[in-house]
């Protein structure tokens, strides 16, 4: 029963993607081309759309339990920081924060061929990264901080550079972080993710199971703190967010530990 729930979640995924990139590609960017202001919001909306369809089918299908902690922030744009554990973290993060235009810093590779996100990438405000040489990385990010704006944007690095396949912490690369702090000024939103580890991509989701996934979401850091001394800010926030993924996975194991035993009795 849950191998067909998966298979229907993915089905349906797939197909509202196919339809929605249709839509942007035939309809939006043809009707709306001399309507800069149309098409921003046209995209910035389909985003929205996206993440809560990807992650409510993959929430549908494997059963996932998100809780998500903290409070969420004034109103406003921020530079989202966040670790990173899954595929599934973008989608869940556009639901979680659905009242920012979530623009990701994403992988070069993910410019063609996916339906919806590639389209995205290219016209919907995003940033693309993985280029032959971290220069190009860096004049991208650039060229991206000057640009969000325009979509309202609220930046979203993961700095690690990659998913956790080994659910270990990789330290952050702080460059890209401070390249965005500069070019928008805007005050830095840490938020911890744990849950998903297991299952780095989409073809994973049958190892999360009844997961139970937790988002904490810390309170912003001005930018003016950051500035003071950027390095010192960006270790305190890289240990904020891994130390609370630390403490999510160890209430976890506390909470299963019992049921675990008790079974291992029972079964005696």
């Amino acid at each position: 029963m849950t191998r067909l729930r998966i298979l229907a979640a993915l089905a349906a995924g797939a197909v509202y993607a196919v339809a929605l990139d249709l839509w942007l590609r035939f309809w939006v960017l043809v009707a709306y081309r001399d309507d800069p202001a149309k098409t921003v919001a046209a995209f910035n909306a389909a985003v929205r759309r996206w993440g809560r369809m990807m992650f409510g089918a993959a929430r549908w299908g494997v059963g996932l339990h998100v809780s998500v902690e903290g409070s969420m922030p004034p109103p406003g744009r921020y530079l989202v920081v966040a670790n990173h554990q899954s595929s599934l973290d973008v989608p869940l993060l556009i639901t979680i924060l659905d009242t920012l235009n979530l623009k990701f810093v994403a992988m070069e590779r993910l410019r063609r061929g996916k339906p919806t996100i590639s389209l995205v990438l290219r016209h919907g405000g995003f940033v693309c990264v993985g280029k032959r040489d971290v220069g190009e990385d860096l004049a991208a990010l650039t060229r991206f901080a000057q640009d969000v704006p325009r979509f309202d944007g609220s930046p979203v690095i993961f700095p690690a550079g990659g998913v956790e396949r080994d659910e270990g912490a990789r330290r952050f690369f702080l460059a890209g972080i401070e390249v965005l702090r500069r070019g928008t000024r805007l005050p830095i939103l840490p938020i911890a993710i744990d849950g998903l580890s297991n299952a780095p991509t989409i073809g994973g989701l049958s190892r999360i199971v009844g997961a139970r996934v937790t988002v904490r979401i810390f309170p912003p850091v001005g930018v003016e703190e950051v500035g003071r001394d950027p390095r010192a800010a960006y270790a305190g926030i890289e240990d904020r967010i891994y130390g609370a993924v630390a403490e999510m996975r160890a209430r976890e194991l506390a909470t299963a530990w019992p049921r675990d035993t008790s079974a291992g009795r029972d079964a005696g």
